[in-house]
């Protein structure tokens, strides 16, 4: 059986350690670009399966059946995004609101940046 001559096999050697990091951090790159639920994937999933208008049930069918939890709240929470809070920013200052479905995601959860960390939030009227 022929070997390779010993430079032959470092240069070898040195090349696999080379594509094996790149294959490594190619892998790592998609993962980090892909875990939990970034803010676009989000809101493609509200779009596609709560059309404007959906009641309460509709709105947690679609959360349940992505495992995304929530919490419900009486009335229009008054959480400031800057000078203005989530009702103001959704163009709706000064009508009735029955209750507000929340949902706060963070860590792991919430993709918002291959480096970053941070939070998402959702607020459906």
């Amino acid at each position: 059986m022929p070997t390779l001559p010993r430079r032959r096999w470092y240069q070898f050697t040195a090349w696999l350690l080379v594509i094996s990091a790149l294959v490594a951090g190619a892998g790592w790159l998609w993962w980090a670009s892909h875990r939990g639920w970034s803010v676009g994937r989000l809101e493609r999933l509200v779009q596609a399966e709560t059309p404007p208008g959906s009641d309460r049930a509709t709105v947690e069918a679609c959360l349940n059946r992505h495992h995304i939890s929530y919490s419900w709240f009486n009335g229009a929470r008054r959480d400031m995004w800057g000078s203005e809070t989530a009702l103001e920013l959704a163009g709706l200052q000064g009508v009735e609101i029955s209750g507000t479905l929340y949902v706060h995601m963070r860590g792991e959860e919430a993709n918002v940046g291959i480096l970053d960390s941070g939070s998402v939030s959702l607020y459906f009227f």
